[in-house]
């Protein structure tokens, strides 16, 4: 192939493979990776820049996604590169870069995991809003308020909270790119990571635990040893949710409600109504350790301040000792 190849070479079927390619891009693109068309400039040798075109259904739905440069490489009449090449599907691997702190990071590619890096310049540095996604997400509660138990790569967290989010959103396919992440990044921590996510995450939105034990399926025999090793042990969320279970009060039966605590009230254990009644602790059927407060702080019912005294007729009661005796 040489240059200036027409835009219309890229539907050829004879497309030869790059066998091995490394993709760094500062977000996880919406367009699935095996949809996409490599261009070299000025040669794959020498290659100073690349561009990134995509084919099929992709051009017309993620155009969002192109640079002004890329725009008019790929509507362009002609093109000074050498290309195309299609990607191997079990030869691509994607990198989520770390986001600058004034700048984003340029996309780039590489031909070789220690190889030169090649600025992709067809593709925006931040990724395109997408229209079809509601302004709530439902789906990232959980992940939101998740401590990630190991030390694992930012990729694979960024990983994480797009499959969650593809979760909810009908049609978007990110998650199999996000799933390539969670593969590229196999370790220990990773698969324990994600044996822990299976087991606490809510199952509202199914597709993470497809995705997460599927990982783990792949991963050999040692993703599911640990996933089994796991169940074997209650998680530290289920452990939570146990002891706060024990912790409240259960529906009293009929006969005892009238000598048991509030369901309501259970972290005060309805301390007016045990003390009015003669209690210092919880009724018989209630599993809650709290104590009623003390005799001497309790609650005293108006019987028990003594006799009532009369006041004059239309006299004013400022204070206790301006009443009369009756």
């Amino acid at each position: 192939m040489t240059a200036d190849v027409p835009a219309a070479a890229a539907e050829t079927k004879d497309i030869p493979a790059l066998e091995e390619l490394y993709l760094e891009l500062p977000y996880i693109p919406e367009f699935l990776l095996d949809d996409i068309h490599v261009w070299f400039t000025p040669t794959r040798d020498r290659a100073d820049a690349a561009y990134l075109e995509l084919v099929g259904e992709a051009s017309r739905i993620w155009s969002a996604y192109y640079s002004k440069k890329g725009w008019a490489f790929v509507h362009g009449d002609a093109r000074s590169a050498e290309g195309p090449f299609r990607l191997a599907p079990e030869g691509v691997h994607l990198t989520v870069l770390e986001p600058g702190r004034i700048f984003s990071p340029r996309p780039v590619l590489r031909l070789s995991k220690e190889g030169t890096a090649v600025p992709i310049l067809s593709l925006e540095k931040r990724r395109p809003l997408n229209e079809w996604k509601p302004n709530y997400i439902q789906a990232l509660n959980f992940i939101r308020k998740y401590e990630w138990p190991h030390s694992i790569p930012r990729s694979v967290q960024y990983a994480v909270w797009e499959i969650e989010e593809c979760g909810q959103v009908a049609g978007s396919v990110s998650w199999k790119n996000a799933e390539r992440i969670l593969h590229d990044l196999d370790s220990k921590e990773v698969r324990l990571t994600l044996a822990d996510l299976f087991f606490n995450r809510p199952e509202d939105y199914p597709l993470g635990s497809e995705v997460y034990l599927r990982v783990l399926g792949r991963s050999g025999p040692n993703g599911l040893r640990e996933l089994l090793e796991l169940a074997k042990h209650p998680s530290p969320a289920s452990g939570k949710r146990s002891r706060t279970a024990s912790e409240t009060c259960e529906t009293p039966r009929a006969s005892e409600r009238s000598s048991s605590c509030s369901r309501t009230k259970t972290r005060r254990c309805a301390g007016r109504r045990c003390a009015r009644l003669g209690k210092s602790a919880c009724g018989p059927g209630m599993t809650l350790r709290a104590k009623c407060p003390p005799t001497s702080n309790r609650w005293k019912s108006p019987s028990e301040f003594g006799p009532r005294k009369r006041c004059a007729k239309g006299a004013t009661l400022p204070t206790r000792s301006s009443c009369s005796g009756s």
